[in-house]
This record gives C-alpha cells, structure tokens and sequence, in this order.
C-alpha cells in the first residue's frame, strides 16, 4: 500500500517508514543534545573546583602579599624578561592567570550562563580575597587578567557554536 501521491509505503499505523527514521533520529540527537548539556555543566563544575585547587589550595607556597598597584605585574614580567632573559614570571602569572579562566568562560558559555564574564569578574574578586587571609599572594592585575580568561573562554564557544552550525547546516 502507498501514501496518497507520496509514492511511499505506509505501515499498518499509518506511518510512512522513511517517517520512523525520522523519528529515531531526532530522538537519538535530543538524547545526545541532554547528554552534552550534563556533560557542560560537570565541566563547568570542574572549571571552578580546578580554579580553587590552583589558587586558593595550591600546591607550591606563597608569602602574603597584596598589591594593588594596576599593571604593576606586567612591568615585573617585562623587567624579569629585559634583564635577566627569562619568561618564568609572564608564562607562570601572566599566562598562568589568563589560561586558568579560559574554561570557566567556555564551559559557562555552554551551560547556557548569562553575564558569564561579569561572573568570571566576580569569582575572581572572590578568589584573590580568599588568598589573602591564607596568607597568599593577591594581585588586582590577576582579577584583570582572570576577566580577560573568561571573556576568551566566552569567544571561544560563541565561535565553537558558530561553526558548529555552520557545519551541520551544510548536511
């Protein structure tokens, strides 16, 4: 039996089998979409406890120290490099700072977080005014730099999406 000028085989409940393929299909992809959602927002939750582990629990020591001189980290990453030739202090607290906040800016993204940069901005305050009373190092330069982490964190998964949907409306 066909479907009426459709030129398809209609099954006893009247459904056209091209119609079941269709069906498992979008079920498979809303399973698969749950999944990834489930799967960002653990990432996410591991973005913030690795953010903590690194700066508020590290594995190295720091003496307390506060500065709140803007900018002043990269003079003393520039002096480091310009007199003594080595890049230690960019790559491990310029560098170190800015990458530490990439995945909470990415993963919050995909968690569907509005204003995730203005919450990377807000739990990096939270961060370097926990280092402070453990006697860590506290730096306004590191707010800037963990903000800047997060607004690229939060480009990359705009352009993530981006191509991503580039490349399935090509299918």
């Amino acid at each position: 039996m066909t479907g009426e000028g459709t030129g398809e085989r209609v099954t006893g409940e009247g459904m056209a089998e091209g119609d079941s393929f269709l069906q498992l299909t979008n079920t498979c992809a809303c399973a698969i979409l749950y999944f990834m959602k489930k799967i960002n927002r653990i990432l996410f939750a591991c973005s913030v406890l690795f953010v903590l582990a690194m700066t508020v629990f590290p594995p190295y020591s720091s003496t307390r120290h506060f500065n709140r001189v803007m900018f002043d980290s990269y003079e003393v990453a520039w002096r480091d490099w310009y007199y003594n030739g080595s890049a230690r202090y960019f790559t491990t607290n310029i560098l170190g700072n800015l990458v530490l906040f990439i995945p909470f800016g990415y993963f919050g993204k995909l968690t569907g977080r509005r204003h995730i940069v203005v919450l990377g901005l807000f739990f990096s305050v939270l961060v370097e005014a926990a280092q402070y009373p453990l006697g860590r190092w506290t730096d306004v330069d590191d707010v800037i730099l963990n903000t800047l982490g997060t607004a690229l964190g939060l480009g990359l998964a705009v352009l993530w999406r981006f191509f991503n949907r580039r490349r399935i409306g090509k299918r």
